[in-house]
Protein backbone atom coordinates (compact mmCIF):
# COMPACT_ATOMS: atom_id res chain seq x y z
CA UNK A 1 0.00 0.00 0.00
CA UNK A 2 1.23 3.50 -0.84
CA UNK A 3 1.31 6.25 1.74
CA UNK A 4 2.12 9.52 0.00
CA UNK A 5 0.52 12.78 -1.03
CA UNK A 6 0.12 11.94 -4.74
CA UNK A 7 -2.98 13.51 -6.26
CA UNK A 8 -4.67 12.83 -9.57
CA UNK A 9 -7.99 13.92 -11.10
CA UNK A 10 -8.69 10.18 -11.38
CA UNK A 11 -8.22 9.37 -7.68
CA UNK A 12 -11.06 9.03 -5.15
CA UNK A 13 -10.83 8.26 -1.42
CA UNK A 14 -7.18 7.30 -1.69
CA UNK A 15 -7.63 5.07 -4.77
CA UNK A 16 -6.39 6.08 -8.21
CA UNK A 17 -8.08 4.91 -11.42
CA UNK A 18 -5.56 3.78 -14.03
CA UNK A 19 -6.92 3.39 -17.57
CA UNK A 20 -5.52 1.38 -20.46
CA UNK A 21 -7.09 0.41 -23.77
CA UNK A 22 -6.81 -0.96 -27.24
CA UNK A 23 -5.19 1.31 -29.86
CA UNK A 24 -7.52 4.02 -31.06
CA UNK A 25 -9.74 4.05 -27.96
CA UNK A 26 -9.82 7.44 -26.13
CA UNK A 27 -9.25 7.11 -22.39
CA UNK A 28 -10.74 9.15 -19.53
CA UNK A 29 -8.55 11.95 -18.15
CA UNK A 30 -10.87 13.06 -15.38
CA UNK A 31 -14.03 11.92 -13.63
CA UNK A 32 -15.61 15.37 -13.64
CA UNK A 33 -13.75 18.45 -14.95
CA UNK A 34 -13.72 20.19 -11.55
CA UNK A 35 -12.56 17.20 -9.48
CA UNK A 36 -8.97 17.68 -8.29
CA UNK A 37 -8.41 14.18 -6.92
CA UNK A 38 -7.68 12.84 -3.45
CA UNK A 39 -4.33 11.90 -2.00
CA UNK A 40 -3.38 8.34 -2.94
CA UNK A 41 -2.91 5.78 -0.16
CA UNK A 42 -4.13 2.49 -1.65
CA UNK A 43 -3.57 0.23 -4.64
CA UNK A 44 -5.12 1.52 -7.88
CA UNK A 45 -8.20 0.36 -9.73
CA UNK A 46 -7.20 -0.67 -13.25
CA UNK A 47 -9.73 -0.37 -16.08
CA UNK A 48 -9.12 -1.74 -19.57
CA UNK A 49 -11.22 -0.39 -22.45
CA UNK A 50 -11.92 -2.50 -25.54
CA UNK A 51 -14.23 -2.78 -28.51
CA UNK A 52 -15.98 -6.13 -28.45
CA UNK A 53 -18.99 -8.25 -27.65
CA UNK A 54 -21.41 -6.50 -25.27
CA UNK A 55 -23.85 -9.38 -25.03
CA UNK A 56 -24.56 -11.13 -21.74
CA UNK A 57 -24.52 -14.68 -23.09
CA UNK A 58 -23.19 -17.07 -20.45
CA UNK A 59 -23.82 -14.64 -17.57
CA UNK A 60 -26.35 -15.20 -14.80
CA UNK A 61 -28.76 -12.28 -14.21
CA UNK A 62 -28.86 -10.89 -10.68
CA UNK A 63 -30.93 -7.73 -10.79
CA UNK A 64 -32.24 -5.26 -13.37
CA UNK A 65 -32.22 -1.56 -12.53
CA UNK A 66 -33.21 1.64 -14.28
CA UNK A 67 -30.69 3.81 -16.08
CA UNK A 68 -27.99 4.87 -15.42
CA UNK A 69 -27.20 1.78 -13.32
CA UNK A 70 -27.90 -1.00 -15.80
CA UNK A 71 -28.47 -4.72 -15.38
CA UNK A 72 -26.30 -6.75 -13.00
CA UNK A 73 -24.98 -10.24 -13.71
CA UNK A 74 -22.39 -12.65 -12.35
CA UNK A 75 -20.14 -15.02 -14.25
CA UNK A 76 -19.28 -18.62 -13.35
CA UNK A 77 -16.86 -17.36 -10.66
CA UNK A 78 -19.51 -15.05 -9.13
CA UNK A 79 -17.68 -11.98 -10.42
CA UNK A 80 -19.81 -8.93 -11.17
CA UNK A 81 -20.77 -7.89 -14.70
CA UNK A 82 -22.97 -4.93 -15.63
CA UNK A 83 -24.60 -4.17 -18.96
CA UNK A 84 -25.50 -0.50 -19.27
CA UNK A 85 -27.54 1.16 -21.99
CA UNK A 86 -26.00 4.55 -22.66
CA UNK A 87 -28.67 6.83 -24.12
CA UNK A 88 -27.96 8.79 -27.27
CA UNK A 89 -28.80 9.04 -30.93
CA UNK A 90 -29.59 7.12 -32.94
CA UNK A 91 -30.23 4.32 -30.43
CA UNK A 92 -29.17 3.29 -26.94
CA UNK A 93 -25.60 2.03 -27.05
CA UNK A 94 -24.90 -1.02 -24.85
CA UNK A 95 -21.69 -1.24 -22.83
CA UNK A 96 -20.53 -4.21 -20.79
CA UNK A 97 -18.41 -4.11 -17.63
CA UNK A 98 -16.65 -7.34 -16.63
CA UNK A 99 -14.67 -7.95 -13.45
CA UNK A 100 -11.13 -9.25 -13.83
CA UNK A 101 -10.07 -9.09 -10.18
CA UNK A 102 -12.82 -8.01 -7.76
CA UNK A 103 -12.07 -4.60 -6.31
CA UNK A 104 -8.94 -4.10 -8.40
CA UNK A 105 -9.32 -4.56 -12.17
CA UNK A 106 -12.14 -4.39 -14.73
CA UNK A 107 -12.78 -4.36 -18.47
CA UNK A 108 -15.38 -2.23 -20.26
CA UNK A 109 -16.42 -3.29 -23.77
CA UNK A 110 -18.00 -0.95 -26.31
CA UNK A 111 -19.72 -1.45 -29.63
CA UNK A 112 -17.31 1.07 -31.15
CA UNK A 113 -14.32 3.18 -30.10
CA UNK A 114 -16.43 6.33 -30.40
CA UNK A 115 -18.51 5.15 -27.42
CA UNK A 116 -15.54 4.86 -25.03
CA UNK A 117 -15.92 8.21 -23.26
CA UNK A 118 -19.71 8.02 -22.99
CA UNK A 119 -21.03 7.12 -19.55
CA UNK A 120 -17.67 7.28 -17.77
CA UNK A 121 -19.03 9.37 -14.90
CA UNK A 122 -21.41 6.53 -14.07
CA UNK A 123 -18.87 3.77 -14.69
CA UNK A 124 -16.33 5.35 -12.33
CA UNK A 125 -18.98 5.66 -9.64
CA UNK A 126 -20.25 2.09 -10.02
CA UNK A 127 -16.78 0.55 -10.06
CA UNK A 128 -15.69 2.58 -7.06
CA UNK A 129 -18.72 1.92 -4.86
CA UNK A 130 -18.34 -1.84 -5.19
CA UNK A 131 -14.53 -1.89 -5.21
CA UNK A 132 -14.47 -0.44 -1.67
CA UNK A 133 -16.16 -3.42 0.05
CA UNK A 134 -14.65 -5.96 -2.34
CA UNK A 135 -11.14 -4.92 -1.32
CA UNK A 136 -12.31 -4.83 2.32
CA UNK A 137 -11.58 -1.14 2.70
CA UNK A 138 -14.83 0.78 3.05
CA UNK A 139 -18.28 1.70 1.82
CA UNK A 140 -19.84 4.24 -0.51
CA UNK A 141 -22.68 5.96 1.36
CA UNK A 142 -25.55 7.90 -0.25
CA UNK A 143 -25.02 10.95 1.90
CA UNK A 144 -23.86 14.48 2.52
CA UNK A 145 -20.60 14.84 4.40
CA UNK A 146 -18.75 17.72 5.97
CA UNK A 147 -15.74 18.48 8.16
CA UNK A 148 -16.21 20.54 11.32
CA UNK A 149 -13.53 22.86 12.66
CA UNK A 150 -10.84 20.71 14.25
CA UNK A 151 -10.89 18.22 11.33
CA UNK A 152 -13.85 16.19 12.63
CA UNK A 153 -15.85 14.54 9.88
CA UNK A 154 -19.64 14.08 9.88
CA UNK A 155 -21.52 11.75 7.54
CA UNK A 156 -25.23 12.40 6.87
CA UNK A 157 -26.79 9.38 5.12
CA UNK A 158 -30.18 9.57 3.48
CA UNK A 159 -32.26 8.15 0.67
CA UNK A 160 -33.18 10.32 -2.31
CA UNK A 161 -35.36 13.23 -1.24
CA UNK A 162 -34.28 13.16 2.41
CA UNK A 163 -32.79 16.65 2.20
CA UNK A 164 -29.06 15.93 1.79
CA UNK A 165 -28.47 18.55 -0.89
CA UNK A 166 -30.57 21.10 0.97
CA UNK A 167 -28.40 20.53 4.03
CA UNK A 168 -25.25 20.93 1.94
CA UNK A 169 -26.48 24.19 0.42
CA UNK A 170 -27.29 25.60 3.86
CA UNK A 171 -23.91 24.55 5.22
CA UNK A 172 -22.17 26.24 2.29
CA UNK A 173 -24.20 29.43 2.78
CA UNK A 174 -24.05 29.59 6.57
CA UNK A 175 -20.37 29.08 7.32
CA UNK A 176 -18.21 28.60 4.23
CA UNK A 177 -14.98 29.52 6.03
CA UNK A 178 -15.54 27.45 9.18
CA UNK A 179 -16.16 24.00 7.73
CA UNK A 180 -15.70 21.99 4.54
CA UNK A 181 -18.62 20.42 2.71
CA UNK A 182 -17.21 17.26 1.11
CA UNK A 183 -20.19 16.28 -0.99
CA UNK A 184 -23.97 16.15 -1.17
CA UNK A 185 -24.65 12.75 -2.76
CA UNK A 186 -21.85 10.17 -2.30
CA UNK A 187 -19.38 9.99 0.58
CA UNK A 188 -16.81 7.26 1.18
CA UNK A 189 -16.27 5.83 4.67
CA UNK A 190 -13.15 3.70 5.07
CA UNK A 191 -11.84 1.53 7.87
CA UNK A 192 -8.31 2.70 8.64
CA UNK A 193 -5.96 1.37 11.37
CA UNK A 194 -6.69 4.48 13.45
CA UNK A 195 -10.47 4.26 12.97
CA UNK A 196 -13.23 5.28 10.57
CA UNK A 197 -12.36 7.90 7.96
CA UNK A 198 -14.49 10.17 5.75
CA UNK A 199 -13.70 11.12 2.12
CA UNK A 200 -15.31 13.41 -0.42
CA UNK A 201 -16.09 12.03 -3.89
CA UNK A 202 -16.75 13.65 -7.29
CA UNK A 203 -20.34 12.39 -7.52
CA UNK A 204 -22.46 15.33 -6.39
CA UNK A 205 -26.11 16.29 -6.58
CA UNK A 206 -27.86 19.67 -6.89
CA UNK A 207 -25.64 21.43 -4.34
CA UNK A 208 -22.63 20.76 -6.54
CA UNK A 209 -20.44 19.88 -3.54
CA UNK A 210 -17.50 17.62 -4.41
CA UNK A 211 -14.29 18.32 -2.50
CA UNK A 212 -11.26 16.02 -2.52
CA UNK A 213 -10.59 16.29 1.19
CA UNK A 214 -10.79 13.77 4.04
CA UNK A 215 -10.87 13.59 7.83
CA UNK A 216 -11.52 11.17 10.70
CA UNK A 217 -15.21 10.31 10.94
CA UNK A 218 -16.55 11.58 14.26
CA UNK A 219 -20.37 11.45 14.01
CA UNK A 220 -23.32 10.31 11.90
CA UNK A 221 -26.43 12.44 11.40
CA UNK A 222 -29.64 11.41 9.62
CA UNK A 223 -31.54 14.40 8.27
CA UNK A 224 -35.31 14.73 8.29
CA UNK A 225 -37.76 17.48 7.49
CA UNK A 226 -39.36 19.20 10.45
CA UNK A 227 -40.05 22.51 12.21
CA UNK A 228 -37.26 24.53 13.77
CA UNK A 229 -34.16 22.48 14.53
CA UNK A 230 -34.31 19.37 16.71
CA UNK A 231 -31.36 17.06 17.30
CA UNK A 232 -31.99 13.73 19.02
CA UNK A 233 -29.68 10.81 19.76
CA UNK A 234 -30.38 7.51 17.97
CA UNK A 235 -29.78 4.03 19.32
CA UNK A 236 -27.49 1.79 17.22
CA UNK A 237 -30.40 -0.41 16.11
CA UNK A 238 -32.36 2.54 14.74
CA UNK A 239 -29.24 3.99 13.09
CA UNK A 240 -28.49 0.66 11.42
CA UNK A 241 -32.02 0.40 10.01
CA UNK A 242 -31.58 3.77 8.35
CA UNK A 243 -27.95 3.41 7.30
CA UNK A 244 -28.30 0.06 5.53
CA UNK A 245 -30.70 1.63 3.00
CA UNK A 246 -28.00 4.06 1.84
CA UNK A 247 -24.90 1.91 1.25
CA UNK A 248 -23.67 -0.09 -1.73
CA UNK A 249 -23.43 -3.77 -0.74
CA UNK A 250 -22.05 -6.41 -3.16
CA UNK A 251 -24.92 -8.77 -2.35
CA UNK A 252 -23.79 -11.38 -4.91
CA UNK A 253 -20.55 -11.96 -2.98
CA UNK A 254 -20.87 -13.50 0.54
CA UNK A 255 -17.49 -12.26 1.80
CA UNK A 256 -18.00 -8.77 0.42
CA UNK A 257 -21.46 -8.63 1.97
CA UNK A 258 -20.10 -9.84 5.31
CA UNK A 259 -17.49 -7.09 5.28
CA UNK A 260 -20.08 -4.43 4.40
CA UNK A 261 -22.41 -5.50 7.22
CA UNK A 262 -19.50 -5.60 9.66
CA UNK A 263 -18.49 -2.05 8.73
CA UNK A 264 -22.08 -0.85 9.06
CA UNK A 265 -22.12 -2.37 12.56
CA UNK A 266 -18.85 -0.61 13.38
CA UNK A 267 -20.25 2.72 12.20
CA UNK A 268 -23.43 2.57 14.30
CA UNK A 269 -21.71 1.26 17.44
CA UNK A 270 -18.60 3.48 17.48
CA UNK A 271 -19.98 6.76 16.15
CA UNK A 272 -22.47 8.94 18.01
CA UNK A 273 -25.63 8.83 15.86
CA UNK A 274 -28.26 11.56 15.67
CA UNK A 275 -31.41 12.59 13.84
CA UNK A 276 -31.56 16.23 12.77
CA UNK A 277 -35.15 17.29 11.99
CA UNK A 278 -35.14 20.83 10.71
CA UNK A 279 -36.68 23.58 8.66
CA UNK A 280 -34.21 24.89 6.03
CA UNK A 281 -32.90 28.05 7.70
CA UNK A 282 -29.43 29.32 8.52
CA UNK A 283 -30.37 29.30 12.20
CA UNK A 284 -31.05 25.57 12.07
CA UNK A 285 -27.63 24.93 10.52
CA UNK A 286 -25.86 27.02 13.15
CA UNK A 287 -27.56 24.98 15.85
CA UNK A 288 -26.56 21.71 14.17
CA UNK A 289 -22.91 22.73 13.94
CA UNK A 290 -22.83 24.03 17.51
CA UNK A 291 -24.53 20.99 19.06
CA UNK A 292 -22.49 18.51 17.04
CA UNK A 293 -19.26 20.25 17.97
CA UNK A 294 -20.22 20.18 21.64
CA UNK A 295 -21.33 16.52 21.54
CA UNK A 296 -18.16 15.36 19.81
CA UNK A 297 -15.93 17.39 22.12
CA UNK A 298 -17.66 15.90 25.19
CA UNK A 299 -17.30 12.39 23.79
CA UNK A 300 -13.60 12.85 23.06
Amino acid sequence: MQNDSTRSPLSVAGIQFLHEGEPGIPLPRWITPTWRGSRVVDEPIRVFHAVGDTSTEGLQPVISTELPHGDYYVDDERKMAIRARIAGPPVDRPQLLRTTASGFSYTIRYASAEDALRGQWGWHRTIFMFALPMRRRGLSVHSTGFILPGRRGVVCPGVSGAGKSTLAKLLLAASPSELTVLGDDRIAVTAEPEGLHLWGTPWHSSAGAAVADDAPCSAMVFVARGDGARITRLAPREAMTRLIRTVAIPFWDPEGTEFALSLIDQMVTTLPCFEFAYAPTNGAIVRLVDELSAAISTRN
